[in-house]
């Protein structure tokens, strides 16, 4: 049976967005591509109900996952009718998309609280899918029935419908942005692209894992200048780093007041994390002259700037790039916000989509 309740699953889609779609008949060769999904940064796979023995082969695949990657939601995918649904939950499906709607499916869905994501294709099997219990509807083939045009018209009377658009979805900030930002997709089911034929055939677990750690990536970066644009700049701490002197004390006032708790014990670097999804560094890094800190992560680090600019808030030196051109970061200069303790933003960051922005 499904290990995850049905809220968690759709929740996981909207905050991941990419659910990575495929079909192998080989099990080592589906527990690989699993394996370099979850390696990538995927908490979701589907696999698509194809060929004889599928549905057996799932279920084996299901209780390695179950022991070797808890996190992972598995769900099953070109499900028609309901019988094949049950078998599919029987064996451990968490989720169950569709080619087609199919009431019956959704009633057994429903029945085993598993997430139904039915294939729709006009408004009106649209609004019987929700209708039916269905959260997200999955548009395909979704350029066919009017590409992000389609989305958009729907979402003019239905603002609140959830969409996954599967089929004319590529891992490019192009076309990513147009279905979140343009379309409104809630998730985007990403299938041959992401997870490339060559690259199963050549075994080449690395370059599937590198494509969905460079999709996701791309997925964030786009979701957070989406939020910049309605003015979201600031996303809350990251973490807080503190000096080793002050350890003690700040490690008891940060248990008492936010429930955080040591990780790591002290050293070079530790981390004490807590219900705030914030972590405290206590010590210097290599190299690093000691001093606390404390990094906020923003949406848009150029506009964040300017917006403290105009508070009086200035720039310490410029802006830097990591090595691997995904975060860009920058202090403020000393006495920001009338603290001693010196502040660090920082935020995700990709060329190809700021390219992109910039046309």
């Amino acid at each position: 049976m499904a290990n995850f309740y049905k809220s968690e699953i759709i929740t996981t889609m909207r905050e991941q967005v990419m659910v990575p779609v495929f079909y192998n008949s080989d099990r080592e060769v589906v527990l690989e591509i699993i394996g370099a999904c979850v390696r990538g940064g995927s908490r979701l796979v589907e696999f698509t109900n194809r060929g004889e023995g599928a549905a057996d082969l799932f279920g084996e695949v299901v209780k390695v996952c179950r022991s070797k990657y808890p996190v992972l939601m598995v769900g099953v995918g070109s499900i028609r009718e309901e019988v094949t649904a049950g078998i599919y939950i029987g064996k451990g499906a968490d989720f169950v998309v569709g080619p087609t709607f199919n009431r019956n499916t959704s009633e057994i869905c429903n029945r085993h609280a598993v997430p139904y994501l039915p294939g729709c294709g006009s408004a009106t099997e649209i609004g019987e899918a929700e209708a039916a219990g269905a959260e997200i509807v999955k548009v395909f083939p979704a350029q066919e029935v009017g590409g992000v045009a389609f989305f958009k018209a729907i979402h003019g009377p239905a603002a609140r419908t959830q969409m996954m658009p599967t089929g004319g979805v590529s891992i490019t900030a192009e076309s990513i942005h147009s279905w979140l930002a343009v379309a409104g997709a809630a998730a985007l089911g990403i299938g041959a692209e992401l997870i490339r034929k060559d690259a199963v055939a050549k075994k080449d677990w690395a370059a599937i894992e590198a494509n969905v750690r460079h999709t996701l990536h791309l997925i964030r970066v786009v979701k957070a200048r989406m939020l910049a644009a309605e003015g979201i700049l600031f996303l809350g701490v990251h973490h807080v780093g503190v000096a080793t002197a002050d350890m003690a004390e700040a490690v008891k006032l940060l248990g008492e007041v936010a429930a955080f708790t040591l990780v790591k014990p002290p050293g070079a670097t530790s981390f004490v994390a807590g219900r705030t999804a914030a972590a405290m560094e206590v010590g210097p890094a290599a190299g690093v002259k000691e001093h606390g800190h404390i990094a906020i992560e923003v949406t848009d680090l150029a506009k964040a700037l300017e917006f403290l600019a105009k508070h009086g808030i200035k720039l310490d030196g410029e802006i830097r790039t990591s090595g691997d051109k995904t975060v860009q970061a920058a202090y403020l200069a000393e006495g920001a916000f009338a603290l001693a303790t010196r502040v660090h933003l920082y935020c995700i960051y990709s060329e190809e989509v700021e390219k992109l922005l910039k046309k």
